[in-house]
């Protein structure tokens, strides 16, 4: 969310705690950290160190391992983790999950219309948007599990089948394959929008109507073109949690690839990974749930169209235009627009700014990712087209992308994450104490704009350092000639130095003491 549009939380939180003298920030806080070095300092340090990084992985990185020989366990051969795998177990996850939404919407629907005194803007934003986010890139992709949209609608399903016999597996409708995910992607940016922009996003009330909408949609959906196919194409936030997985040490897999050969999500001949209809129907000894290296999912990119392609970009541009509104630069177009566009949009001006903002932003992401792939293609690949580049690199912007994630919304998880728990005592406002943490009180001094900074530092150029690597087994997997995959990677490196550079800037601007 925007500094400024997305919490009105934020300046809530600042009167919440005015007593304790220092206020709580979302991505920002009250006091400024005077650096002990000057910024250019760090900015030109993270992108010597992306460099040097280059330089060490293009000498001793020599051989791309192959996208299914990487070394894997399967953790259910492990007596104690068959549970993940038990009935009872993932009806309860199940069930907790549907239970919990139908919650948010009571709540926010009946609730305090305070934020801090109601669980739902608190779980929505923060627990569930934040935290299924880490976890997905940091664990595994849980939501393939928990997400109540399609629990809720499969147990209906089952009722209607118990009753009036099971229906046809094949969907009334079946979309188009030239269609992709561009469905997911529309979704996820008219979703960013009301995350970023619209001004009372913030609001219990607003929130249950925006789950309410949502949930129309999906089941409407999910009735029409089946669930396999709205989660895995029309739904922005499986398929944005499938995309941030790619990074994570977890994946579900099945061993019998009889199942994959029929199905119409994954469709392969062997190894089937993180397909969630595959997996669901096997039985317990053809599942697999493997822990394998960080990252590796990411050199699996042969199923990557340009509906994908633009969905990550999207993904990163949108995270981007969050940390960027808080800047100054930002602040000055805006002050510059109002007098000239306010007589169009009036009190609404700078909603109207922030969304053009946030509509050119991907475009212009675009823009500079397919120069970049083209001086690529031209360098060493003039037989490929540039779209191919362009789709053949795009998972190495992942690292960016949960790099930039963990640094923007960490300290907003950390201390605002802290409502939650006496939020768990009294979620609708009600004045009640359940389990007794009613009287918590918020930790604000858990972290400060040193940390943020120090953390913000340490993921940029850790993440960019990740995507370089990436890349480059990427480029010696798709070029034969070593020389050629390395001489292919100057442009690449540019723009993830460059982009370490910009990134590293618009995180300061809401942190560091400005001279």
């Amino acid at each position: 969310m925007t500094f400024l549009a997305k919490n009105k939380l934020l300046f809530l939180l600042i009167g919440l705690f005015i007593v304790n003298v220092q206020p709580v920030y979302a991505h920002g806080f009250g006091e400024r950290y005077n650096l002990p070095l000057p910024l250019w300092l760090y900015i030109y340090g993270g992108g010597a160190t992306v460099a040097l990084s280059f330089i060490l992985i293009g000498l001793f990185v020599r051989i791309a391992p192959g996208i299914d020989t990487y070394p894997r366990i399967n953790v259910l051969t492990f007596k104690y983790f068959a549970i993940f795998t038990n009935t009872y177990f993932i009806y309860f996850l199940r069930t907790t999950s549907s239970i919990l939404l139908v919650l948010l919407i009571i709540g926010g629907l009946f609730g305090d219309q305070n934020p801090f005194g109601n669980m739902t803007p608190t779980f929505v934003w923060i627990i569930w948007w934040v935290g299924i986010a880490y976890v997905s890139a940091l664990i595994g992709n849980v939501w393939l599990l928990i997400n109540p949209w399609r629990n809720i609608f499969t147990f209906f399903e089952y009722i209607h089948n118990t009753l009036y016999g099971k229906q046809d597996k094949d969907p009334r409708l079946t979309l188009p394959t030239e269609l992709g995910v561009w469905p997911g992607l529309v979704l996820f940016f008219i979703f960013s929008w009301f995350e970023l922009i619209y001004p009372t996003s913030y609001l219990p009330r607003t929130i249950a109507y925006l789950v309410l909408l949502y949930s129309t949609i999906t089941w409407s959906g999910m009735y029409l073109i089946g669930k396999n196919q709205w989660t895995s194409r029309c739904d922005p936030f499986s398929i944005t949690f499938q995309f941030l997985s790619k990074f994570s040490p977890l994946e579900i897999a099945t061993k019998n690839t009889a199942f994959c050969i029929q199905c119409t999500e994954c469709n392969v001949q062997e190894d089937c990974q993180d397909c969630y209809y595959c997996f669901s129907v096997a039985s317990n000894r053809e599942r697999a749930i493997n822990v394998r290296p960080y990252g590796v999912g990411l050199l699996s990119n042969q199923d990557v169209d340009t509906s994908k392609m633009c969905f990550v970009l999207l993904l990163l541009a949108a995270v981007t235009f969050d940390g960027f509104t808080a800047t100054p630069l930002w602040s000055s177009v805006l002050d510059s627009m109002l007098d000239t566009f306010s007589f169009l949009f009036g009190r609404n001006t700078i909603v109207a700014i922030n969304s053009v903002g946030l509509f050119f932003f991907p475009i212009i992401f675009y823009i500079i990712y397919w120069v970049f792939c083209r001086t690529m293609s031209r360098l060493s690949m003039p037989e490929v087209s540039t779209n191919t580049i362009c789709r053949l690199f795009i998972y190495s912007l992942i690292p960016i992308a949960l790099a930039y994630h963990l640094s923007h919304y960490l300290t907003y998880i950390l201390i605002q994450g802290q409502l939650i728990i006496p939020l768990a005592s009294d979620p609708f406002g009600l004045g009640w104490d359940l389990i007794n943490t009613k009287s918590y009180e918020v930790n604000t001094y858990m972290v400060g704009p040193r940390f943020a900074w120090i953390t913000s530092v340490i993921s940029i150029v850790t993440g960019h350092i990740i995507a370089v690597y990436i890349a480059h087994i990427v480029a010696i997997r798709s070029i034969k000639d070593r020389s050629k995959a390395l001489v292919s990677q100057y442009p690449m490196l540019v723009l993830m130095v460059g982009y370490t550079a910009v990134s590293l800037w618009i995180i300061a601007q809401p942190i560091v003491e400005r001279t």
